[in-house]
């Protein structure tokens, strides 16, 4: 994930999407935003 070096022991918000490669993740840390996409594997709930 591009957002893992947006600083160390901050709090932060991961928002993820079911599905599996192309869907969604968006971290939130710092202020910024990173909108990432799941290349391989899958997120269940």
């Amino acid at each position: 994930m591009t957002g893992l070096g947006a600083g160390k022991d901050l709090p932060f918000t991961l928002i993820a999407y079911r599905g599996g490669p192309g869907t969604r993740v968006v971290l939130r840390v710092s202020g910024l935003v990173f909108n990432e996409i799941v290349l391989e594997g899958g997120i269940s709930f």
